[in-house]
């Protein structure tokens, strides 16, 4: 179980280069740290395109390994091949790979017995997971017939499975309509109340970092800004467009 004195994140002068088309080295993410100090908090990480947000995540999910820095997550470190590590953190990439030929079901097992959960208990699970996102009636229809939001749903159920502490979440809303991503938000709203898990979500949409407690904001790899949206919303107004999405 994560240690529940330590921080949800904290990342401290995190580096990490990549070669660029020229073959010279770039800083995707450059001297960065950044805390989230309150467990149960949903975090928005903004930026603009190429700002290191996928970087950030798969650096935290342990995916990548920084050259510089240090990363801990409920002070644990990603680099140590530590099961509690694993256990405790969920993860869903920009495209999120389900077996677009296996149905709904199916895809759960199989993301099931990745994280060693069988039987009754990922039947319950299950259950829950499809009445929460909406999914019921649908256990046997083949991922690839869902829509672009149903996939989502089912995307973010699967990373929900194991009930993490923490879930990392990289534009879970791209390409996806209005409707759908108020009812993600919804989902991961009602799995913060009932579980106290930690989210940290990237997003291309300002209005979603303001519906989360705390946004950081990042460009060209480095912090520019954080704290509450809504304060960072009036600091910066005049100086930005908001563009909201209708019902």
């Amino acid at each position: 179980m994560p240690d529940a004195h330590c921080f949800p994140v904290e990342v401290k002068n995190l580096r990490k280069t990549f070669r660029g088309p020229d073959g010279k080295p770039f800083a995707a993410i450059d001297n960065l740290s950044v805390l989230i100090p309150e467990p149960g908090a949903i975090v928005s990480l903004i930026g603009p395109d190429g700002a290191g947000k996928t970087t950030l995540l798969r650096l935290l999910a342990g995916i990548l390994t920084p050259e510089d820095g240090e990363i801990r997550l409920f002070g644990r470190r990603p680099d140590t091949d530590d099961p509690d590590f694993v256990a405790m953190l969920g993860f869903m990439p920009q495209r999120f790979g389900l077996y677009e030929e296996l149905s709904v079901w199916e895809n759960f097992r199989i993301f099931g017995a990745l994280r060693g959960i069988r039987g009754r208990a990922l039947e319950a699970r299950f259950r829950d997971l499809m009445t929460l996102s909406g999914l019921r009636g649908f256990e046997s229809r083949e991922a690839g017939k869902l829509s672009g939001g149903m996939k989502q749903k089912l995307g973010l159920s699967c990373s929900l499975l194991a009930e993490p502490k923490i879930l990392l979440l990289d534009e879970p809303t791209v390409g996806v309509d209005p409707l759908s991503r108020r009812e993600l938000w919804r989902i991961l709203r009602d799995m913060r109340d009932r579980t106290g898990m930690t989210v940290l979500v990237s997003t291309a949409y300002l209005d979603e970092a303001e519906a989360a407690d705390r946004t950081i904001l990042i460009s060209s790899g480095r912090l520019i800004a954080e704290g509450d949206p809504r304060e960072l919303a009036r600091e910066t107004e005049g100086r930005t467009w908001l563009a909201r999405a209708g019902d």
